[in-house]
């Protein structure tokens, strides 16, 4: 395909506008867990070991509840891609209401992770500091997932800029009050989970107030809830449909977050320094690939609405743009975290021996970051176009296969110690990111048809 045909300015600038602000959503959730890093940072390296075993694990959970919800995502922009607006309301009804009850759930779950630390041979001193963390997250599951639920269903209708406010203005909130809780009360990594955990209640009641006052248009979108519905042969129907496909969809992040979260574990084993660095490393490259994610969201909405429409060109172009603009955006970062990871790091801490060991791995984060990203701009495009269940094969097989082997054989068996557990990270992307490219690029050329 031409490459005149795929960067148009007039393509550039519909992709931007609705991925910028997408994107800004997306890098500003880990903004909260990084906030938390930066504050709890300042009181050691032990109480930054409770953030990381307590919130790692967590947000695998929350993480899969965020997967399924995509379902109702890519069937909102299709809906909306058709000019079934209607549907679009029914749909975003019924996947709210699903947030609310994995949320439920998943929050219960959380309050097992005590059982888990212990069962991996974590010490007991670390899992009692990160069982308090987990408590924070597990009651405020409901309200982020239904804050989601709103952010999807606004940014497959084309309006993002809500979801990007409620962020921003939390996470400018979430500044004094982490200030406040851990180092005025002396809370520690509880304090500062508790906090965020206050707000996510706050930003899905912010996120309800934008759907009732500033969409206007209710009616054409039918945006009403009738409590009678909720049991309809229709809603029931639906609901099957958004599972369908976001239930791959979580397995995915499933498959992502448990790998990440067994990393963590890996880290926990080798103590409270390699376990404080491993946070402080992943709290960069989540930033950045939070960017990727960003943009994999809109890659998915502008390739679903194409679906909708029958418009195949549109779906390819929409893949191969958004991958483009990825590397365009990433590759400066990775070269800066290059150049000056030890700067980066002490952003996080000041503690010497934590320095020196993320010093190495911000290095190696730098490469991780960019294959990451263009990794989840492919999967986005798989996902729009309702290519699920081969991205949940290819994930399982790649990072349990792959990653978690060479992870464990660099930074334990070979006792490279974080940097070789990063390391493995970036040989399970780059060899995802290779595999999702190509079905793209074979898939994109077969009739689209909507789901």
């Amino acid at each position: 395909m031409p490459f005149a045909a795929i960067f148009q300015p007039a393509e550039i600038k519909a992709t931007l506008r609705l991925a910028l602000p997408v994107m800004l959503a997306r890098a500003g959730l880990p903004v909260f867990v990084i906030v938390d890093t930066l504050t709890v940072g300042r009181v050691g390296a032990e109480e930054l070991a409770y953030l990381s075993l307590g919130v790692v694990p967590t947000l695998t959970l929350m993480l899969v509840g965020v997967g399924i919800l995509q379902g109702g995502m890519i069937l909102t922009a299709q809906a909306f891609g058709a000019g079934d607006l209607a549907s679009c309301g029914k749909i975003f009804r019924v996947n709210l209401i699903h947030a609310l009850g994995i949320g439920g759930l998943f929050g219960g779950l959380c309050l097992a992770l005590p059982v888990l630390l212990s069962a991996v041979g974590i010490a007991p001193d670390l899992v009692e500091g990160a069982s308090h963390v987990a408590r924070q997250v597990a009651w405020s599951m409901p309200f982020m997932l239904g804050f989601i639920a709103c952010q999807y269903f606004l940014e497959a209708i084309k309006r993002p800029g809500a979801g990007f406010a409620v962020i921003a203005g939390a996470n400018l909130l979430n500044v004094p009050l982490n200030l406040y809780l851990v180092h005025h009360l002396h809370l520690g990594a509880a304090g500062a989970t508790m906090g965020t955990s206050a707000l996510r209640v706050a930003m899905f009641l912010a996120m309800v107030l934008a759907l009732m006052f500033f969409v206007r248009d209710h009616k054409r979108f039918d945006l009403h809830f009738r409590l009678r519905e909720i049991w309809s042969p229709a809603a029931l129907k639906l609901g099957r449909r958004i599972r369908r496909l976001g239930a791959p969809v979580g397995f995915v992040q499933f498959v992502e977050t448990s790998t990440l979260t067994i990393l963590a574990l890996f880290a926990g084993r080798l103590g409270a320094v390699a376990s404080a660095t491993h946070q402080v490393s992943m709290n960069v490259n989540q930033f950045i690939y939070m960017s990727g994610v960003g943009m994999a969201a809109a890659t998915a909405i502008r390739v679903a609405h194409a679906v909708g429409d029958g418009d195949g060109p549109g779906v390819r172009h929409a893949g191969y743009l958004s991958a483009g603009l990825m590397i365009a955006m990433v590759l400066p970062v990775s070269i800066l975290l290059s150049l000056m990871p030890r700067g980066v790091a002490e952003l996080f801490t000041h503690d010497i021996g934590v320095l020196d060991v993320a010093e190495q791995a911000i290095r190696v984060v730098a490469l991780v970051a960019l294959a990451q990203s263009l990794m989840a701009v492919f999967v986005g495009a798989l996902r729009g176009m309702g290519d699920v269940i081969f991205t949940l094969k290819a994930q399982a097989a790649i990072y349990w296969g792959l990653l978690v082997p060479t992870a464990y054989g660099l930074g334990i068996a070979q006792k490279w110690g974080v940097p070789g557990l990063i390391l493995g990270l970036f040989v399970g992307v780059s060899c995802a990111c290779v595999v999702y490219a190509t079905r793209f690029t074979r898939h994109s050329l077969a009739p689209v048809e909507r789901q």
